[in-house]
């Protein structure tokens, strides 16, 4: 990972030195509020459903989070069958069709 590349895992915070997390959580609202300004194009297009932005902001945050440890509490899910157990639900919904 390159020095200048964002920081998205959450659990990264806490290992920081105290001096450098203030800087490390405003670089955390900046990616927040860009998947904030992509949910809002969305919605502005239709691609998207109404709802609230900065809410589904912290979702995609929290999922990715997440899915950085899915090795841990999914083992044995291959990156091509989390796509249909972990990200789908995220993009279509909880009630979402099942996988076939």
């Amino acid at each position: 990972m390159s020095g200048n590349a964002p920081l998205l895992r959450t659990s990264a915070l806490t290992s920081a030195p105290e001096s450098i997390q203030p800087k490390l959580v405003a670089k955390f609202d900046r990616i927040s509020d860009r998947f904030a300004s992509l949910i809002s194009d969305g919605i502005a297009d239709g691609s998207i459903r109404p709802i609230d932005t900065n809410i589904g902001a912290q979702v995609i945050t929290a999922a990715i989070n997440a899915a950085a440890e899915l090795r841990h509490w999914a083992p044995g899910v291959t990156p091509g069958r989390s796509v249909n157990l972990y990200v789908r639900p995220l993009f279509e919904g909880l009630l979402s069709p099942p996988v076939r």
